[in-house]
């Protein structure tokens, strides 16, 4: 296919001129590499004067997705508020909507991914085309079926493969058909979804889409590797890889080297399964996929245990642990988010049906004037009732929104920050000290032989652990320092406008109040251990939590109630 020539005059081109060259970098867009069409949207940019809204909004929309596909997520919601606050028409707000649902999945956002999906989904009626409809439904059934709703997800995924075959467009065809295989695949249905992927490959190749085609190489790839079909899996996967690279996707690339490896040590090549899965390891712990990395920890565990190497496959199912805990607590976000949105929607179907009650109310009203002499009396106590009644229903809605919000951000046992409001509002404090120049310390903290009170006292004597430690970190570590339980056993501190020795000697004193646990009669010891990070030289939360949980094993491996510095840690070991 030949590319498109732009001219590079900075002059402002005419309507239907413009129009012609947007759509044939749209052509180009979803049929080329995103490099390529991106090439061209800078060309265009100066020659945007004078273009209408939903013009320049055409050029924003495939920015933002160039931007997420090389990987700056971020970025690409960023400008997709932008387009969202334009007076645009109903089509391109669907389009906007959809890809940031899809943004803020991907950074693990699912509150915010379900108020653009509920807002995409409110959106629908107001458009005709087949294709925008098909996309949003098959989105909708990827993040019910993450949320724990698969009976939902499979419906929205019927739903949206009828509307995409009404579009007769290959690629939004395709988009469906890949939304109701991998819901048929996560509902325990894979030779189910293998037999219907033939229907996928079969509209993905004709959609010149690479992206697509590539995704789909990968996940057909991922069914037979689900059903032990060995050399099939190992055809599409490396197929899936080529492809991705081709289009750029870099998400398909991780996928498909993920399900290369898996299927690597299934058949024996243990050496270049485990190099595949170690060398992605650190990219799928960035993208907080905890399943995956459940996955691969247990992969890579147990391949280390059939080679005897025992010390390396215990690290490995620790970090598996440490993977479980975080991959049910954004089970339960997610679960959470869904439900909100759930509940906002009813609140605002009850608010429509108050309104509807009110202008009932005022036609009584009325009736109640015409009618004063025979009925005043009744008809205002009447009114006053129904006044009562909407007024209840409105303050117990409220209630109802705020309960459901604080339960997402607080740990329900130990009355804690969870692990991501915690970070959350780590992220904010950290910008607020990088603004005033200020340094602060985050600190990871494990108790130490939790498993073994679980074991030995049982679970309810574990949970009175975590709840009298959370009391005590209350009171040691009150606002503006932040407390929050990040997993199982794990507590995260930060304290802000302290240095490390000011952090030592409070967390210290902490150590010095907690005091054994009596459980039914019996005397639980209880410590802690810590790794501690000073923001002096490094801002990022990311690496800061990198570097106060080195720090952690390093006071893990010490012994039991240790505290390790990371800075100390890496003048021992050369690693700043």
């Amino acid at each position: 296919m030949a590319l498109l020539l732009l001219a590079n005059a900075a002059t402002a081109l005419s309507g239907a001129e413009l129009d012609r060259r947007i759509d044939e970098i749209h052509q180009i867009h979803i049929s080329r590499p995103a490099p390529e069409s991106q090439r061209l949207i800078e060309e265009i940019r100066p020659q945007l004067k004078g273009a209408s809204i939903n013009q320049v909004t055409r050029i924003d929309l495939m920015q933002a997705r160039n931007t997420m596909l090389e990987g700056r997520v971020e970025a690409g919601l960023e400008l997709l508020n932008q387009i969202l606050g334009r007076p645009i028409d109903p089509q391109r707000r669907l389009r906007a909507l959809d890809l940031a649902a899809n943004a803020s999945s991907i950074l693990q956002r699912p509150e915010q991914a379900f108020g653009f999906l509920s807002l995409a989904l409110q959106t629908l009626p107001e458009v005709d085309e087949a294709a925008r409809k098909a996309d949003i439904l098959s989105l909708a059934a990827s993040m019910h079926s993450d949320a724990g709703e698969p009976a939902l997800a499979l419906e929205y995924a019927a739903e949206g493969l009828a509307w995409a075959n009404r579009s007769v467009d290959h690629r939004t065809i395709c988009d469906s058909w890949y939304s109701l295989v991998e819901a048929q695949a996560r509902t325990g249905f894979a030779t189910i979804a293998l037999n219907s992927s033939r229907s996928l490959w079969q509209h993905c190749q004709k959609s010149d889409d690479p992206v697509l085609i590539g995704a789909a190489m990968g996940l057909i790839g991922r069914l037979h590797q689900l059903l032990g079909q060995h050399d099939e899996a190992l055809g599409w996967s490396e197929r899936a890889i080529e492809k991705n690279l081709e289009a750029g996707y870099e998400p398909g690339v991780l996928q498909a080297r993920l399900t290369l490896g898996k299927v690597l040590l299934e058949v024996g090549d243990v050496e270049k399964g485990l190099d595949l899965l170690r060398d992605n390891l650190e990219e799928v712990r960035s993208l907080e996929d905890w399943n995956e990395l459940m996955e691969i920890h247990s992969r890579i565990a147990a391949a280390h245990e059939r080679s005897g190497q025992y010390e390396q496959a215990m690290a490995h199912l620790r970090l598996f642990q440490r993977a479980q805990m975080r991959f049910n607590d954004d089970k339960r976000e997610q679960r959470l988010a869904y439900l909100q949105v759930e509940f906002e929607n009813q609140r605002r179907d009850q608010e429509l049906a108050l309104l509807r009650q009110q202008h009932e109310v005022l036609d009584l009203q009325q009736q109640a004037a015409n009618a004063r002499d025979a009925a005043r009396g009744m008809g205002g106590l009447m009114l006053a009732l129904i006044a009562v009644l909407l007024l209840g229903l409105l303050i117990r809605f409220r209630a109802d929104k705020k309960r459901y919000r604080k339960l997402s951000e607080i740990d329900g046992l130990t009355g804690l920050h969870n692990h991501s409001r915690f970070h959350h509002a780590v992220e904010k404090a950290l910008a607020e000290a990088r603004h005033h120049q200020r340094v602060s310390v985050l600190i990871a903290a494990d108790v130490d032989l939790f498993k073994q009170v679980n074991d030995r006292y049982g679970h309810q004597a574990g949970d009175q652990v975590l709840r009298h430690l959370g009391r005590i970190m209350l009171e040691q570590f009150p606002p503006p320092c932040i407390v929050g339980r990040i997993g199982g056993e794990e507590f995260g501190i930060f304290l802000p406008d302290h240095n490390r020795l000011q952090a030592r000697q409070k967390l210290r004193a902490f150590q010095n109040g907690i005091k054994a646990i009596v459980f039914k009669g019996q005397l639980i010891e209880v410590t802690l251990s810590y790794g501690l990070v000073e923001t002096r030289h490094d801002t990022r939360l990311e690496n800061l939590r990198r570097y106060a949980d080195q720090a952690l094993y390093r006071a893990k491996r010490i012994g039991r109630n240790e505290l390790v510095d990371a800075a100390d840690m890496a003048s021992i070991t050369g690693n700043a």
